[in-house]
């Protein structure tokens, strides 16, 4: 073999190793959840399954040893309520995990969601409905459809007093990210509601012109933890600045998160959450 020919050789044989260990770098990239991508991350806590209603599958499993026998199985329903707002009838759907709350005392959480999401973003897509349920609370998940949006701050209020009547969710915990700010910040600045209301959770959420910071300052019972994305420079601060008014508010920015911070930072939504629950 001429020294022409091996050297060819052994220059063919490095590309190929090179091309090698780019299609490898390139599957590992692949491979890694990106949420900004399109791709929905892996909740770091399990989801509840879903209950097929045509599974079969009895609400109760013997799970063989005596200690666990009949222990209760956990599944996301969902199911549908029906309430009235400015003499419109809407059917609202809604998700909770079933069984009993051994602590029926406790606050109970009722999720809303922005535009781009839904009721099963808490379960999917954050892990939260389980996370609740395993620290003992009592959790619903609605979706705002569209036939039940409405124009009005005052009607969009109202609904969501007649869904919190309607669940029987006494001493309420309102989660509310984006666009559902305009249902809950109606809801939560009427003074006929003060009394059902245990606390506040905005996330960023929208605020509409006709509420001033004052409105906010006036809410000097209600306990909030306003919510924000470091890397949510538009809707996250124009609200707070109408937010920071409220006397028992207190912020927290989650760093590396954008607008969804509770989906880009879940470990640090749940652990801030679950401080600002205990505090109530």
């Amino acid at each position: 073999m001429s020294m022409a020919m091996r050297d060819n050789m052994i220059i063919k044989f490095g590309i190929a190793l090179l091309s090698l260990a780019a299609l490898f770098l390139l599957i590992r990239s692949n491979s890694r959840p990106n949420s900004r991508a399109g791709l929905q991350p892996q909740p770091p806590y399990g989801v509840v399954e879903e209950l097929n209603p045509d599974s079969g599958v009895s609400d109760k499993e013997d799970l063989g040893s005596p200690g666990e026998r009949n222990k209760l199985r956990l599944h996301l329903e969902t199911k549908t309520v029906t309430v009235d707002a400015d003499g419109k009838s809407c059917e609202i759907s809604y998700q909770e995990v079933n069984g009993d709350i051994s602590d029926s005392s406790r606050p109970k959480l009722l999720l809303l969601h922005g535009a781009a999401f839904n009721a099963a973003t808490w379960n999917k897509q954050t892990g939260t409905m389980a996370k609740l349920r395993e620290w003992g609370y009592r959790a619903v998940a609605i979706n705002i459809n569209n036939e039940c949006r409405h124009n009005k701050d005052v009607t969009k209020g109202v609904m969501l007093h007649n869904i919190v009547v309607a669940l029987h969710l006494s001493k309420v915990v309102v989660v509310s990210p984006s666009m559902s700010g305009t249902y809950s910040v109606p809801y939560v600045l009427n003074a006929e509601y003060r009394s059902e209301i245990a606390g506040y959770i905005p996330v960023a959420p929208v605020i509409s012109p006709a509420y001033s910071a004052e409105d906010f300052g006036a809410l000097n019972k209600l306990k909030t933890l306003i919510v924000q994305g470091a890397n949510d420079h538009s809707l996250g601060v124009t609200s707070y600045s109408k937010l920071k008014a409220l006397p028992l508010g207190h912020q927290v920015v989650i760093a590396d998160a954008g607008h969804p911070c509770y989906i880009d930072q879940p470990d640090v939504w749940h652990r801030e959450l679950q401080k600002f629950l205990s505090s109530l």
